[in-house]
C-alpha cells in the first residue's frame, strides 16, 4: 500500500505451532491457540495443567501469570448446542452466534458473517470481541478486520453535520445542485452534486446488494436519497442506487424463494422484539448499489466484501429496525442476472435471429451450388 498498511504475508505459512496448535495469522505476527496441555507461543511447552487456547506471555501489565483463551470448551460448547445443523437456517440463535461457532454462519448479522476473513487477535482477544470497543487496537485495524471499528481513527474524521445543515443537506442531497455548506464528509459531500464530472470515481471490486421488507412503491426517489445518505454518512464513502443501461434505478421485487423455502417470507436477526420477522404484506424487494471511494479519506474499503462485513458487524440493528433490511451481500460489477430487464432477452432474441438467417442464407447457397 502506499503507506505499506497492508500486510499481504501469511505468517501461519510455516506451520510455526506445529501438531500441538492451530496457526493464526496476524498482521505482522502470528497467534498459535494450543491443544489442552500444551502453552508457549508456539505450543510447544507441555503442561499438564494448561487449558489449552492462545498463551499471552507474561508482560508488566499481567506478572507472574499466563493467560490463556479456551477456544477448544468454546468449541464443544457448540457441538452441544447443536450450531453446525443451526448454522445457515436464516434465525438468530444467540449460543452460537461466537467466534468459535462460526457467528452462528451469518444468521445474526443480515446473512453475514462478518468475520469470515479475520483471524487476527489483540492481547488474546479475538477482533470481533473488542470490535468497536472505543479502544485502538492494531492488530485489528485492517481492512479484512473491518478497521477494528474505527476505533484507531482520530476524533476530528468522525465530524457530524452541523444541525443547522443537516436538515437541509438531507432534503436537497443528490439533486443535481451543488451546495457548497453540505459539500464536506460530515454532511455527504452534498451525494457528489459538487464533484466535476472529470473526476476519476474509484470504486470497490464489486457492488453491494439490500433486500428490503417493503413493496417496491415505498422505495421511492425521496427514500432513495436518504438511504444513499445514511449509508455514504456511516461508511464514509459515497453509495448510490445502481442504474442499469437504460438508465432505470437497478430495484427489482425480490424473489423470496431465492432466500427461504417456506412460504411466508421471514428472516429473524436476532431484535430486542424477538421471534420471527415477517415483511408487510409479504413484499420484499433487492436494492443494487455501487460504492466510490473517490471521496473516501480514511480506513476506505477496496472489497466490497469487506464493506457488507463492516455493515453486519457495525450497522445490522439499525439497518434492520429503521430501514427494514433484512438481508446484505456483494455481487461482481456485472449487471445483475436477475435483473429483469428486458433488454437482454431482446438482444438474445436478435441474435438467435440473425444466426437463423445467416444458417438459411447458407443453406441456399450451397442448393444453389448443387442444382448447377
Amino acid at each position: 500500500g502506499r503507506n505499506c498498511q497492508i500486510d499481504n504475508r501469511n505468517e501461519c505459512m510455516y506451520d510455526p505451532c506445529g501438531e500441538n496448535g492451530r496457526c493464526i495469522d496476524k498482521p505482522g505476527d502470528y497467534d498459535c491457540n494450543c491443544r489442552v496441555q500444551f502453552k508457549g507461543k508456539n505450543c510447544d511447552v507441555y503442561d499438564e495443567s494448561s487449558p489449552g487456547g492462545i498463551d499471552i506471555t507474561p508482560s508488566s501489565g499481567h506478572p507472574g501469570k499466563y493467560l490463556v483463551l479456551d477456544y477448544e470448551k468454546e468449541q464443544r460448547n457448540c457441538r452441544l448446542n447443536n450450531c453446525d445443523a443451526k448454522a445457515g437456517n436464516r434465525q438468530c440463535d444467540p449460543e452460537c452466534n461466537k467466534l468459535a461457532c462460526k457467528f452462528d454462519e451469518g444468521d445474526c448479522n443480515l446473512g453475514v458473517n462478518p468475520w469470515k476473513r479475520c483471524n487476527a487477535t489483540s492481547n488474546g482477544k479475538p477482533c470481533a470481541e473488542i470490535f468497536k470497543n472505543g479502544v485502538c487496537d492494531p492488530a485489528c485495524n485492517n481492512e479484512a478486520c473491518l478497521y477494528d471499528g474505527r476505533d484507531c481513527e482520530s476524533e476530528g474524521a468522525q465530524s457530524v453535520c452541523r444541525p443547522e445543515y443537516d436538515g437541509y443537506c438531507s432534503e436537497n442531497y443528490n439533486n443535481g445542485k451543488c451546495d457548497a455548506g453540505c459539500n464536506n464528509a460530515a454532511c455527504g459531500w452534498d451525494g457528489g452534486d459538487c464533484a466535476p464530472d472529470t473526476d476519476h470515481k474509484k470504486p470497490t471490486d464489486g457492488s453491494l446488494y439490500f433486500v428490503l421488507a417493503m413493496s417496491i412503491e415505498k422505495f421511492h426517489d425521496q427514500f432513495r436519497k436518504l438511504f444513499e445518505r445514511y449509508l455514504s454518512l456511516k461508511l464514509q464513502t459515497n453509495l448510490k442506487v445502481k442504474h442499469d443501461e437504460n438508465g432505470h434505478a437497478m430495484v427489482y421485487p425480490f424473489d423470496q424463494s431465492e432466500m427461504v423455502e417456506e412460504e411466508a417470507f421471514s428472516f429473524y436477526t436476532g431484535g430486542s422484539g424477538g421471534g420471527t420477522f415477517y415483511t408487510e404484506g409479504n413484499f420484499a424487494i433487492i436494492v443494487y448499489m455501487e460504492v466510490d471511494n473517490s471521496q473516501c479519506v480514511v480506513n476506505c474499503y477496496q472489497k466490497s466484501g469487506d464493506l457488507a462485513n463492516y455493515m453486519a458487524a457495525a450497522l445490522s440493528t439499525e439497518l434492520r429496525d429503521d430501514w427494514s433490511v433484512v438481508q446484505i451481500g456483494e455481487t461482481s460489477n456485472l449487471t445483475p442476472k436477475d435483473s429483469k430487464s428486458p433488454i437482454g432477452i431482446i438482444i438474445g432474441i436478435l441474435v438467435i435471429a440473425l444466426v437463423t438467417v445467416a444458417i438459411g442464407v447458407i443453406v441456399q447457397s450451397n442448393k444453389r451450388k448443387i442444382g448447377k
